[in-house]
C-alpha cells in the first residue's frame, strides 16, 4: 500500500495511528466535527420553536410540580451550553479552547446526568413508586457518573487545531489543502479510545437497562387485567420507543469512537446530547399533556376489568 494510499484510509480513521494527526485530518476532522456540531444546533433551536407553545401551556400556565422543573432544567441547561458553546466556537484561541473543552465536558456530565435523572423517575413511577426499582437505578448511575468524572479529570489537554502554517497544510497529501480553520480539538489516540469510549458504553448499558424495564413493565401490564392494553400500545404509552432511540444514539456515538481517527472520535457526542434532549422534551410534554403530574404520572394498581365493572354495576 503506498503513502497516499494510507494517509487516506487513515483520514477515515480504518487504521490508527499512534503520533500527531496529519495537517489532512486536521483539515478533514474540523469540518466534520463542525458540521455534527451546526447539525446538533439547528435541530435543537429548530424544535425548541416547534414545541415553545406546548411549553407555555402545559408547563409555564399550569401548576409547577417537581416533573416540571425537571423539564426546564433539561431544555434550558441545553439552550444556555448552545449559546456559549456557539460564542467559543467562532473565536478559537488558546485561552478560550481551553474553556471551550472544559464547558462542552462540564455541560455533558450534567446534561446526562439529568437525563437519567428524569428518565429513572419515570421508570420509578410506572413501577408504581417501588423504591427497589429506583434504588436499583441509583446505585447503577452513581457509579457511572464516578467513572465518568474521573474520565475527565484524567482527559488530554486540548489543543488548537488547525494553527499550522499554510506553507505546512498539506504536506504527505499530494497537494496543498485550503488554509486550515482554528478550531478546538480533543485528540484521541487509539491506545485510549477503549478508555474514553468506556464512559459512554456504561451509559449505553443504564440506557438499555432503562428500556428492558420499560419493557418488562409493559408485559407485566399487559398480562394483568387493568386496562387490556395490547403490549405495543403499553410500550407507547410508557415511552419505549423515546428510550429505543435515545440507545441507538449512544451507541452511534461508541461506534465513532472505534471508527474515527483522532480528531473525530469525539465528533458525535454534543449531537447525541442534542438529540437525546430534544427526544427527552417531547417525551414530557406528551405526558403533561395526559397527565399535570408529568413523569411521575402512575397507573392505578387494582382498576378492574371494564367487563368486571360492568358487572359490578348491573348487580347495583
Amino acid at each position: 500500500m503506498d503513502r497516499s494510499a494510507t494517509l487516506n484510509l487513515s483520514h477515515r480513521g480504518l487504521i490508527g495511528t499512534n503520533g500527531p494527526p496529519t495537517n489532512a485530518q486536521i483539515e478533514y476532522g474540523t469540518i466534520f466535527t463542525r458540521s455534527f456540531f451546526l447539525v446538533a444546533f439547528v435541530v435543537f433551536f429548530y424544535d425548541y420553536l416547534l414545541t415553545l407553545p406546548a411549553e407555555v401551556q402545559l408547563i409555564w400556565r399550569r401548576r409547577k410540580r417537581a416533573s416540571a422543573y425537571w423539564f426546564l432544567t433539561n431544555r434550558y441547561l441545553a439552550l444556555i451550553a448552545n449559546v456559549f458553546m456557539v460564542v467559543f466556537e467562532i473565536m478559537p484561541t488558546t485561552t478560550v479552547c481551553t474553556t471551550y473543552i472544559g464547558v462542552m465536558k462540564a455541560f455533558l456530565l450534567m446534561q446526562s446526568t439529568v437525563i437519567f435523572s428524569i428518565l429513572s423517575l419515570r421508570v420509578y413511577a410506572m413501577f408504581n413508586l417501588y423504591r427497589p426499582v429506583l434504588f436499583l437505578l441509583a446505585l447503577a448511575g452513581t457509579v457511572v457518573l464516578g467513572c465518568a468524572i474521573w474520565i475527565m479529570m484524567t482527559n488530554n489537554s486540548p489543543t488548537l487545531a488547525g494553527a499550522a502554517p499554510p506553507s505546512s497544510v498539506g504536506s504527505g497529501s499530494g497537494g496543498a489543502l485550503p488554509t486550515l480553520t482554528p478550531a478546538c480539538a480533543l485528540e484521541i489516540y487509539p491506545q485510549d479510545v477503549i478508555r474514553f469510549a468506556g464512559v459512554w458504553e456504561a451509559q449505553l448499558g443504564l440506557n438499555l437497562l432503562i428500556f428492558a424495564l420499560t419493557v418488562y413493565r409493559g408485559i407485566l401490564y399487559t398480562g394483568s387485567d387493568e386496562y387490556r392494553l395490547g403490549l405495543w400500545r403499553c410500550l407507547v404509552r410508557d415511552g419505549a420507543p423515546f428510550f429505543g432511540i435515545i440507545t441507538m444514539f449512544s451507541a452511534a456515538n461508541i461506534v465513532m469512537y472505534y471508527l474515527g481517527d483522532p480528531m473525530t472520535s469525539e465528533s458525535l457526542n454534543w449531537l447525541s446530547a442534542m438529540l437525546t434532549t430534544v427526544l427527552l422534551t417531547r417525551l414530557i410534554l406528551s405526558l403533561h399533556a395526559s397527565s399535570a403530574r408529568g413523569i411521575l404520572h402512575t397507573t392505578p394498581r387494582h382498576r378492574p376489568p371494564p367487563a368486571q365493572e360492568t358487572k359490578h354495576k348491573s348487580q347495583l
